[in-house]
Formats: structure tokens, C-alpha cells, sequence
């Protein structure tokens, strides 16, 4: 059974949570994604949420990072032009990756902070 990315996304909490227990609280997921009814959307909209914003934030700044985000990816699922276009906004400021599976995951943050 192919693993979907809330699940994906699930064990990345999971791990860096209790790898990296004092940054606990320095970790975030936007629930930017989802159906909703127009007005809902809308309203979002309207509030700054912005199409393409990554799965994971992570609000620690190391070298000339402000701090970085981590799109998460199953199979062959791809970038959507939004994400693209959001990673690339931001690539000289936060580091950004973007990860296949938790092993992925696991080498970039601790690529990010060591």
C-alpha cells in the first residue's frame, strides 16, 4: 500500500519531536490544503493564506537561514506551479527542501541543523 502524505507527514512530526524534543514548539504544520466551500476559501484567502505554502516550517535560524521549510512528496507526485513558485520566493532566505519519504526527511533537517 503506497503511503499518502498525510501519513508521511505524520511520521515526520513524529520523529523530529522526539529527536529534537526541545524544539518541539519550533515546528508547524499550516493546514493550507483540503477541500472547502467557497466562502471558506474565500475567507482564508482573504486572512493571507497563500497556495503553495510547504507542509512544514521549521522557526530556528541557523547561518544565513531565517529558518526552513519542507515540502513532503509521495510517489510520483510532483511540485504544483504554487509550490514552486513559493520555494523559489524564499530559497535565499530559508533553506527549503523537499522530501520523498521520512528518510529524506531525516537527512534534511539534520542536513539543516548540524
Amino acid at each position: 500500500m503506497k503511503q499518502s502524505e498525510d501519513d508521511l507527514q505524520r511520521a515526520c512530526m513524529k520523529w523530529f519531536k522526539f529527536q529534537y524534543r526541545d524544539f518541539a514548539k519550533r515546528i508547524s504544520h499550516c493546514p493550507n490544503g483540503g477541500k472547502r466551500s467557497a466562502t471558506e476559501g474565500a475567507k482564508f484567502k482573504a486572512m493571507g493564506v497563500l497556495a503553495g505554502y510547504p507542509d512544514i516550517f521549521l522557526s530556528i535560524p541557523r547561518g544565513n537561514y531565517g529558518g526552513a521549510y519542507f515540502e513532503l512528496k509521495t510517489g510520483n507526485n510532483s511540485l504544483t506551479e504554487n509550490q514552486e513558485e513559493f520555494l523559489k520566493a524564499h530559497e535565499k532566505d530559508y533553506y527549503c527542501a523537499i522530501c520523498y519519504s521520512l528518510d529524506e526527511f531525516i537527512t534534511a533537517i539534520n542536513n539543516y541543523l548540524n
